[in-house]
């Protein structure tokens, strides 16, 4: 496989504690949402050569239907690896990747055969307060 990227960044920084249109809103339900078992789902990538480990193996109460997914996690603390706490630490970012391929597919059910690189992405917002939501502020929610 030949590794080949180029790419522009262009960071909007907003200075309001909470952007409430950054994204939109979450519907109130989905119908057809289907529990996945975490373990399976990571089982299923490392079949393919995506062997996720540590921080980036922390999706839970993932549910998918077709074209749809949403799971959670705990945030990250501050990382010591990084210098200081994050506004999007590399792990959630890669959870919301992963959340994107439990959408695209069943653990098993091989549709997800290989690993899939984007060729190109036009634009992600990232709104991590966004992510936070219900009674407890620990859990982040893609």
């Amino acid at each position: 496989m030949e590794q080949c990227s180029s790419g522009r960044l262009t960071l909007f920084l907003s200075a309001r504690q909470v952007d409430e249109h950054v994204l939109p809103s979450r519907p109130d339900s989905i119908p057809g949402l289907v529990p996945i078992d975490a373990e399976e789902f990571y089982e299923s990538m490392n079949h393919i050569g995506l062997d996720y480990t540590g921080k980036f193996r922390k999706m839970e109460n993932i549910c998918r239907t077709r074209n749809y997914a949403t799971s959670s996690t705990m945030k990250p603390p501050t990382d010591q690896d990084y210098g200081e706490e994050l506004m999007v630490h590399p792990a959630l970012l890669d959870m919301c990747f992963q959340t994107v391929i439990a959408a695209f597919c069943y653990p098993g059910d091989g549709s997800f055969w290989t690993p899939y690189l984007p060729t190109s992405i036009n634009s992600i917002r990232v709104s991590p307060r966004g992510c936070i939501g219900g009674h407890d502020s620990r859990v982040m929610t893609v």
